[in-house]
């Protein structure tokens, strides 16, 4: 991460551990974000496929006091729509950022999509974001509600 001081750039922070993520050598889909007032970041799309499931992940690395850091990790959406498995399910999620909360990190919004069919196995529901909204407690993000957590597993 660069830092513009007077005419030059300065490098201060090189974790080069953020790039080298991916799946099979196949660095995922980044892009550097907003997260609050003044807190920056790089979002990270991922996922993975195999034995015809799918599900796709977002994680957001965020710059704070002096370097990067996980700040959370959201699975969008999770589909074994192509095994051999006959009970088959498919859910998606989107989120957005919403408004700054007193600390001056944005707010997320999650919501599922409509027409979402669950695993029926009990206690299948693993990773399925919970909707509504979640505040960054300096740690993680956790939804005001149910205090569930988004953070890094």
């Amino acid at each position: 991460m660069f830092e513009k001081q007077g005419g030059k750039w300065v490098n201060k922070v090189d974790q080069r551990n953020l790039a080298s993520m991916g799946s099979y050598g196949v660095a995922g889909e980044r892009k550097p974000v907003q997260w609050g007032s003044h807190a920056y970041g790089l979002l990270v799309n991922d996922g993975w496929g195999g034995y015809g499931q799918f599900t796709s992940f977002q994680n957001l690395h965020g710059f704070e006091n002096g370097s990067f850091r996980h700040i959370f990790n959201i699975q969008l959406s999770d589909t074994n729509g192509a095994s051999l498995n006959p009970e088959k399910y498919g859910w998606d999620a989107e989120w957005k950022f919403g408004p700054p909360a007193p600390n001056g990190i944005f707010d997320m919004v999650v919501r599922l999509k409509p027409g979402n069919s669950y695993p029926k196995e009990p206690g299948n529901r693993k990773g399925v974001p919970v909707q509504g909204v979640y505040r960054y407690d300096g740690t993680v993000y956790k939804h005001l509600v149910k205090h569930v957590s988004l953070g890094p597993e």
